[in-house]
């Protein structure tokens, strides 16, 4: 399987393949929250920005996909890390090209996630140089406690998560 794909909408769609069948409904804060992802992904389009998303439900994924798309017209592309990525660069720059957005999914799993953050930390200015596109970063409350910890520098990019808990 692809380490990345465009999120597609219609459900008979091959790629929906890991969509829920029904699809909850947002409370009104998720729905904040989603708008604000929305607004920060159109305006950071053509220029690198780091974007958490700060979520401890895994299954909320394809809900805001299918959402982001049905309600604010953005189909991020999707990268999916692999449990021993080594690089959030490199595994960022095998698949770089123009997108609208790219969300990456599968930074709580990484088997060695402190080495990783802090390759990330010490990478850091080549993702202003090498990606013009925003990247968003889901994770959980233990897996950002550890990207303020290990690589400081690198989440100083960001702006307070976004949070879809709510």
């Amino acid at each position: 399987m692809d380490t990345i794909r465009q999120f597609n909408a219609n459900p008979k769609s091959a790629d929906t393949s890991q969509l829920t069948e029904t699809i909850n409904p947002l409370t009104a804060r998720q729905n904040q929250s989603l708008k604000s992802l929305a607004r920060t992904l159109s305006l950071s389009a053509h220029r690198f920005t780091l974007i958490l998303v700060r979520s401890n439900q895994p299954g909320s994924l394809d809900n805001v996909f299918q959402q982001l798309n049905e309600h604010y017209s953005v189909q991020p592309r999707i990268l999916y890390l692999p449990e021993n990525s080594r690089s959030l660069f490199s595994a960022i720059q095998s698949v770089s090209l123009t997108f609208q957005g790219l969300m990456v999914i599968g930074l709580d799993d990484i088997s060695d996630l402190d080495e990783f953050l802090i390759t990330t930390n010490q990478m850091r200015n080549e993702f202003r140089h090498q990606f013009h596109f925003p990247v968003v970063l889901w994770a959980n409350d233990e897996t950002i406690g550890k990207l303020v910890k290990l690589a400081p520098d690198f989440y100083s990019w960001a702006s307070g998560p976004i949070n879809l808990d709510c």
